[in-house]
């Protein structure tokens, strides 16, 4: 994880962490933190991640400064597995297939993590909502 903190233009949140790794990554966040392999700052209503090294987090905290405080990580596309969960959610909720919200709101109680943009996504490739 360092070296995805490390990477990040402005750093990332714990969402950005998890949704990019698909597993609970709160432990081994705060095991980093306390190793000092990371720096760890509260950002509105949660913490936002830096590198270890002074300069990379110095630019990467004006960075965030610049793009605001969601504007971290552009969405990429959907994990594989997550694709899967959304397919398998849009099954389960048929009422409620055309609303990537809707299904994103159920993951999020399952516990998966998503992002509204990558459910959108996922309802345009497979064309759910004309379905």
């Amino acid at each position: 994880m360092p070296v995805l903190v490390d990477r990040s233009e402005a750093g990332l949140v714990h969402r950005d962490l998890q949704a990019r790794l698909q597993v609970r990554v709160h432990n081994a966040l705060l095991d980093l933190v306390r190793a000092r392999r990371l720096v760890r700052e509260s950002l509105d209503d949660e913490y936002l991640y830096l590198s270890a090294d002074p300069d990379r987090a110095r630019t990467q905290r004006e960075s965030r400064r610049q793009t605001g405080p969601t504007g971290a990580v552009a969405p990429g596309p959907a994990p594989p597995a997550l694709v899967v969960e959304v397919l398998i959610e849009v099954i389960h909720a048929a009422a409620i297939r055309g609303d990537p919200r809707a299904i994103t709101d159920r993951l999020a109680a399952r516990g998966v993590p998503a992002r509204l943009e990558q459910v959108a996504q996922v309802f345009r490739d497979f064309r759910l909502a004309e379905k």
